[in-house]
């Protein structure tokens, strides 16, 4: 019996997959392994531009989560995201 491979990988913020297993993630879904991304946060605080140009936290999470979902896609990867990070 040949069962496909699963692996799951949890992050706390948007760009984490990227920089940091994104050659991984898009490695192994070439070959087969079916591959889910969990990202704690949407990065709405993550601005580390000119304050006077931060866009807001909406405005800045909808930005993040954008280019997570990209990323997600870019590296064949199924993604589980939204929580609100707190400060």
């Amino acid at each position: 019996m040949s069962e496909t491979l699963r692996l799951l990988c949890v992050f706390a913020h948007p760009d984490d997959e990227t920089f940091g297993l994104g050659p991984t993630l898009a490695r192994y879904a070439a070959e087969g392994v079916e591959t889910f991304l969990v990202c704690a946060t949407r990065g709405e605080r993550g601005w580390q531009g000119d304050p006077a140009e931060n866009p807001g936290l909406e405005a800045l999470g909808r930005l993040r989560a954008d280019e997570l979902h990209a990323a997600a896609r870019a590296v064949e990867s199924d993604l589980f995201a939204g929580l609100r990070g707190e400060r």
